[in-house]
This record gives structure tokens, sequence and C-alpha cells, in this order.
């Protein structure tokens, strides 16, 4: 989905978002690889209230999808942060999802500061670059927790999110239409956390988009 830029690829030469290897002057794919044809991937997120949360996304989280995943949010390849907003953002066009706001999920600011980035904020402002549309970070932490993919139970999960999440002082929620970014959606406990606490705040709605869902936890 990322435009070429062909001075700059002299100097920082694009990489293929499934294997990681450096890309052949002027190809915008990899010769070794087969890419993963996106598609939207619906799921419904179930809320304590008994609503449900939709999320869409553009991949499922297996195979090559799951490694380049792995490579954007923990071995600083931020650079498939534009590869995966730009189908994130097609979604939200092709669909005609109500929105007035992209936001995203927010990591702490330790694993921030450890990490030197936050990936779901890099995916919301490209998505939002490419909707042009605007973004603001809602949301931050009220507590440390620990990092979901530790935890193997759908209610650890769940418990581990509880009243983690709290909007931002001063930012502007009520009566937003939410669209909520994060990178893999698996049980889906971290978007309902985000969900609540923006409904809490007055956001009229909030439907999320993500890189990929994982699992068979998240339901159509």
């Amino acid at each position: 989905m990322a435009k070429r830029r062909p001075f700059l690829d002299l100097f920082l030469p694009p990489r293929c978002p499934y294997c990681g290897k450096v890309l052949p002057y002027g190809r915008t794919d990899c010769p070794d690889c087969t890419p993963v044809k996106p598609d939207t991937f619906w799921g419904a997120i179930p809320q304590p209230d008994g609503e449900v949360l939709p999320c869409a996304a553009p991949f499922r989280y297996q195979g090559a999808i799951r490694q380049a995943l792995l490579r954007f949010k923990f071995r600083g390849e931020v650079e498939l942060a534009d590869f995966f907003a730009g189908y994130i953002a097609q979604i939200a066009e092709e669909q005609e999802l109500p929105f007035t706001v992209l936001t995203n999920v927010p990591i702490s600011p330790w694993r921030k500061l450890r990490r030197g980035y936050d990936q779901g904020a890099l995916l919301a402002r490209a998505a939002a670059k490419c909707i042009r549309a605007p973004y603001r970070p809602l949301l931050r932490r009220r507590r440390h927790i620990r990092q979901q993919h530790f935890l193997l139970s759908t209610r650890a999960r769940w418990d581990n999110v509880r009243n983690a999440f709290a909007v931002r002082p001063r930012a502007k929620v009520r009566g937003e239409y939410v669209l909520l970014i994060d990178d893999i959606a698996t049980t889906g406990a971290t978007l309902s956390a985000c969900a609540q606490a923006l409904r809490q705040a007055g956001a009229k709605g909030v439907v999320c988009l993500t890189a990929a869902l994982a699992g068979r936890r998240i339901r159509p």
C-alpha cells in the first residue's frame, strides 16, 4: 500500500512485509514470497452490558502476517505501520464506518520507553493520514498490567484489563464516534476495556479496526 520513493529507496530500501528481506530496487513485492491477500474479517466482541463491540481486520493473525506483526511490535520495524494502516484505512472507507475521530489502545509509559514507540499509535496516525481524518490520543493506562499474550485463559485476559484504561484529562470524547485502532485482537478484552472507558466518558459509539484477528474467540 505504501508508495515507492525512488531517491530514498537508494538509502533506505524497503523490506518485504512478509519475510523482512530487503526488496530489489524497483520492486514492490518480494519474489520469494506469495503475498497474503487481504480481506475484511469481522468479529463481535461481547460487552459486560450485553452489547457487542464490532471489530474488523484485513488479515488473520497467522503465518506470514503473524511474523510481520511480531517484527513490527517487538523488533522495531516501524515502517510496517504504513503497510498495515493502508489496509485498515481501506476497510474504514469501503465499509463506510461511522466515526469522527481515530484513537488507539495505548501501551504503558514504561513499555513505550523500553520499546521506543507505541505501535498502536503508529498504526492509528498512519491510518488517519490515509483517511484524512483526525487522530487524537484519547486514552491512558490507569495502572500497569501484564502483557496479554502471556495469559493463556480468556478469563485471565479479561480480569487483567478490567478498569485498566481511562480517558486522558481534558480529552474531548463526549458526543464523538470513535474508531479504535490496535495491532491484534485475540479475545478482544483490551479493546472492550478501552471501549468501556470511552463510552463512560460520553462517546456515542465505538468501532474497532485491527491489523489482524487472532484465535476463534472473536466470532462474526
